[in-house]
């Protein structure tokens, strides 16, 4: 039976927590800890080395890095809307890469998933009135007001995470302990703070977040059309994909 020690805690969700561990031969791992009861955390998950909560020392990836990467995080996502279900907390420390295959990202922590199709494979209907859910950091506007999540959520979160995973920053990173201004923040990347929004991000990123933004929640995401620009941001800026920067 192996040995680990835990580093730091790289992230937390509703559900469990991500920790940074060492081996005992000193070869660092990303674990999962759930929650096996209310009170007792166990760890579950197949190991996978390093996680994409943390970068270079920048604390962000390398241009090419990051937006082969937020293709990938991306596909997951649409992976797991293709068999009816959101994630509602798409965040870095949810997303890890495999030790074996370090271009294999994986998606991880479903527990705040909800299922979003009906048996009959119909759009359930939006209700009233929804708990928040999610990160405060990378929430979608509906999060902070009550709404409903649907698909366009998810893909909202992951452009915030893709913003951060290439700048390093969000305009809103100081604030989260207050998700009022928090939403304010994010309401104004919208209108007069777009430029800070997106300094030091390639112009796909703005015109993703327009193309999310224009969803309805019934609506069926682009999901090619999103990675055709991310791909174009890839050759507008001279950058290649590979190999990413864990791998040097």
């Amino acid at each position: 039976l192996c040995t680990w020690t835990v580093v730091r805690k790289l992230g937390e969700g509703g559900f469990g927590a991500v920790y940074l561990v060492k081996d005992q031969k000193n070869a660092e791992f990303a674990l999962k800890a759930e929650a096996a009861d209310q009170s007792v955390k166990v760890l579950h998950l197949e190991l996978r080395k390093a996680n994409t909560d943390k970068g270079n020392k920048q604390e962000r990836f390398t241009l090419g890095c990051a937006i082969s990467v937020g293709v990938k995080c991306l596909e997951a996502i649409e992976e797991l809307h293709g068999v009816g279900y959101l994630h509602r907390d798409i965040k870095p420390a949810n997303y890890a890469i495999d030790k074996r295959d370090l271009r294999k990202i994986y998606l991880l922590d479903l527990g705040l998933c909800r299922k979003y199709v009906s048996r009959n494979g119909e759009i359930r209907a939006p209700r009233w009135a929804a708990g928040f859910r999610g990160t405060i950091r990378y929430a979608a506007l509906s999060c902070h007001i009550s709404r409903e999540q649907c698909r366009k959520d998810d893909l909202e979160s992951w452009l915030y995470q893709q913003v951060e995973l290439t700048t390093g920053n969000l305009p809103w990173k100081c604030l989260e302990q207050d998700k009022k201004l928090v939403a304010q923040s994010k309401e104004k990347c919208r209108t007069t703070s777009s430029a800070e929004l997106f300094k030091d991000s390639p112009v796909e990123y703005s015109a993703i977040l327009k193309y999310i933004d224009s969803l309805s929640y019934y609506a069926t995401p682009d999901y090619r059309k999103m990675k055709t620009l991310m791909q174009n941001a890839l050759v507008n800026n001279n950058v290649k994909e590979y190999p990413y920067d864990w791998e040097s």
